[in-house]
């Protein structure tokens, strides 16, 4: 737990995640069968959310569920062996209990989403601000916002100052102008940068959803429903000002904000609710094969590197003794999960200077090494997934 409190993110999925590997071992199928029983319950809760809160009945109400659980961006961290999935699941149940007031359900719920993410402060944001301005007097409860952050509290205070130490390390980079115009459709998709082969589907995708928010407002704007503005924050307070802001300091990561796509699926579900049947099922082809599309996209673009296949084949030849230096911190603990750890070290200019994000925290000092082994000890030098050399001293 001390050595949580030095990272970048705060500790639940990590105990989670250790008791589960003490039941069911450290294969890649556990780890990350973790995230995909968050993301099932996570389905499950749509369910709630859509059936209990937007009313919504019959096949229509499948339909949606349908949509919600092949959605590309929550798809893809259903498999990560990472905290995305809990983060997902955790701000959707809060919304949830929140929009049923639920009092003790969300007050637990939230407090475990703070101890999951601390981006899940803008979750707590988000709902304080609905209660502010569109609650009667009578009817705020700003001691169910309040406790979550106070039970949170102890934590904070104890890593604040390594949050701001670590902000000047973040790898990411500023956004632009281009990641606004095509951020509705990045909030969908879950692509990240505008640098990637498909940046066009996005940014139309992008377009055509701000051009059905913008319709839908218009239409709805003399009705009263406590439900939309409920919605529009969720979907895109947070996520917008992240977008600004990132235009000037780095903040922006998409998993950071991985709540506001929840939101935006719920959105979208209410907006076709209150369609034309005719524009209903157009906006139901363009999701469906927006989803089909870019989960096929996802399969070929966002796998994993060929890391698995080099480590075997430095293992398949490796004598007893041989060590694997990695050259970018990044693929240390990648390395030492698929080789024997206690064998594995970082090489190089870069080892003395790992950045906090990638874990530096965890790696203790005599793990970096700037000299060769004797032969017959080999060193497999690792300078990529797939490029190593062998060397070693006469």
């Amino acid at each position: 737990m001390g050595l949580t409190a030095g990272d970048f993110n705060p500790p639940l999925y990590y105990v989670l995640l250790h008791y589960w590997m003490l039941i069911f071992g450290k294969s890649e199928i556990a780890l990350r069968s973790l995230s995909l029983i968050f993301f099932a319950i996570a389905v499950y809760f749509a369910f709630l959310f859509l059936q209990n809160v937007l009313v919504i009945q019959g096949k229509r109400l499948w339909m949606y569920v349908v949509a919600f659980a092949f959605n590309p961006a929550l798809l893809y961290f259903a498999f990560e062996a990472r905290m995305y999935s809990l983060f997902a699941f955790l701000s959707l149940m809060s919304f949830y209990f929140f929009a049923t007031k639920k009092r003790k359900e969300y007050i637990i719920t939230s407090t475990l989403g703070l101890y999951t993410h601390y981006f899940f402060i803008f979750v707590v944001f988000t709902q304080l601000l609905y209660i502010l301005f569109y609650k009667k007097k009578r009817e705020r409860n700003y001691r169910a916002i309040l406790l979550p952050l106070l039970f949170f509290a102890p934590w904070f205070l104890l890593v604040v100052r390594n949050l701001v130490k670590g902000t000047s390390e973040f790898w990411i980079g500023k956004t632009n102008w281009t990641d606004i115009v095509s951020s509705l459709g990045v909030l969908f998709t879950g692509y990240e940068r505008i640098d990637s082969p498909y940046y066009i589907p996005i940014i139309v995708i992008s377009l055509f959803f701000a051009a059905l928010c913008i319709y839908f407002l218009a239409r709805k704007a003399k009705r009263n429903d406590a439900v939309l503005p409920l919605l529009m924050l969720w979907s895109f307070l947070a996520y917008m000002i992240i977008l600004i802001v990132s235009l000037f300091k780095p903040l922006y990561v998409f998993r950071y904000v991985i709540f506001a796509c929840v939101g935006f699926n719920m959105l979208l579900f209410y907006v076709s609710e209150h369609l034309t049947h005719k524009m209903r099922t157009y906006l139901f082809i363009i999701l469906f094969i927006s989803i089909l599309f870019f989960n096929q996209v996802q399969i070929k673009q966002k796998r994993k590197g060929s890391i698995r296949s080099t480590i075997r084949e430095i293992t398949s030849i490796a004598k007893e003794g041989d060590v694997i230096y990695v050259t970018d911190p990044k693929l240390f603990f990648t390395i030492s999960y698929y080789f024997d750890e206690k064998r594995v070290f970082l090489f190089g200019e870069k080892s003395t200077s790992i950045p906090r994000y990638v874990g530096a925290v965890l790696i203790p000092p005599e793990k970096t090494i700037s000299t060769l082994p004797q032969y017959p000890q080999k060193a497999f030098i690792l300078y990529e997934e797939n490029r190593y050399e062998i060397q070693a001293i006469q």
